[in-house]
């Protein structure tokens, strides 16, 4: 019935909304990690690989971080 479309509809959106702020997340944090590159640091190629890692990382645990703390 309708409840169950309702909850089908907010399932939709949480998913776009992880995505959207997964996105902003990472780009911000990438932002960061390109600034540490203008000023000179980490382009080494086994830090270019750590530092990647530790955005993606860090990208999806303030994701989680954020989206659990709007949906309660």
């Amino acid at each position: 019935g309708d409840a169950q479309e309702s909850r089908g509809l907010g399932d939709v959106y949480k998913r776009q909304s992880l995505g959207l702020v997964f996105s902003l997340v990472y780009h911000s944090f990438n932002g960061i990690r390109h600034l540490a590159w203008d000023f000179g640091y980490g382009f080494e190629l086994k830090s270019v690989y750590l530092s990647g890692g530790i955005v993606f990382l860090l990208s999806i645990v303030v994701t989680l971080l954020i989206v659990v703390r709007a949906w309660l």
